[in-house]
């Protein structure tokens, strides 16, 4: 949440913001499916992890439409999500804390095209 309001203060600090959660994300799903993870978990528990892998880029998203809108849903569905299935997506956590601070944040500024 600083990072959030640091973002807010210093838009400088929103490109970072942004992006870590999509690399946090990629890399607990890295991680998933190197250690056995589709095969303990079934498909549901796939669909959950392979759904909590693209709301991660949510901030990215917003980059391009200049919005907080996207960011906004993907942080209420992961906080849901991780809500119900708190053991087993523990690894997640960190990526729901960066969509937390890109949705305070805000979109990255992009210079406007004439």
């Amino acid at each position: 949440m600083v990072l959030g309001f640091a973002g807010r203060r210093w838009p400088v600090v929103r490109w970072p913001i942004a992006v870590a959660a999509a690399l946090y994300a990629l890399a607990v799903f890295a991680v998933f499916l190197t250690q056995g993870g589709p095969a303990g978990v079934g498909a549901f528990g796939v669909a959950v992890v392979v759904a909590l892998t693209v709301l991660a880029f949510a901030p990215v998203v917003s980059i391009f439409t200049r919005t907080r809108t996207w960011t906004l849903v993907a942080t209420v569905l992961v906080v849901l999500l991780l809500v119900y299935f708190v053991v087993g997506l523990l690894l997640w956590f960190p990526v729901a804390t960066g969509l937390i601070a890109a949705s305070i944040a805000g979109p990255p500024l992009r210079p406007r095209r004439s």
